[in-house]
């Protein structure tokens, strides 16, 4: 008993300092992807609130990959990745899913393509539901039409987004090497 007593007491200390904190409302909060932190002395009973970003993706979703599955990564060390899974192949390509993403893996090439899945943007904050007119501004160099937007990546000429887009907006994104046969 003279052991259990401290041991949950610890236990709640520790409990009690994992709550999200946020900055007062008009106090200037960080930019980091941490959550911001007050340094201010407030009233306990006062509300806290604080703007929380749409697409908190950690790590972001951009023309190298999403997290540790990059775009060329070698099927033997993508499979080694936690949370991966083979879901089906066919003549060219073995295809996964993993946390936030999915592909295709193709000999030779290794991860041929990426597919978001989930609330990611590109660094360009292009996601599902942005604009056509939003990804052309973005992009300006693209490629397409209105329905299949074809945009390479700021300083990356040998993969490109392929940016589907449906009633006006986008409703798909996946960043394929230019090189691969996986996808059409």
């Amino acid at each position: 008993m003279k052991v259990f007593v401290p041991l949950v007491l610890a236990a709640v200390l520790l409990l009690a300092g994992c709550g999200e904190r946020t900055a007062p409302e008009g106090s200037a909060a960080p930019s980091s992807g941490s959550p911001p932190m007050s340094v201010q002395s407030a009233s306990p009973l006062q509300p806290r609130t604080a703007a929380v970003p749409r697409y908190p993706a950690e790590p972001p979703f951009g023309p190298e990959g999403f997290g540790q599955v990059v775009l060329g990564l070698a099927a033997d060390r993508l499979l080694a990745l936690p949370g991966v899974e083979i879901v089906g192949e066919n003549d060219q390509c073995r295809f996964f899913e993993a946390p936030g993403v999915s592909g295709g893996i193709q000999a030779g090439l290794g991860v041929a393509y990426l597919g978001i899945r989930g609330d990611l943007e590109t660094p360009e904050r292009i996601h599902e539901g942005s604009t056509y007119d939003e990804v052309a501004a973005a992009y300006p160099r693209n490629e397409g039409d209105e329905d299949i937007v074809a945009a390479a990546p700021p300083g990356y000429d040998d993969r490109y987004y392929r940016i589907e887009i449906w009633r006006g907006q986008v409703a798909a994104i996946a960043l394929m090497h230019r090189d691969q046969h996986c996808a059409s």
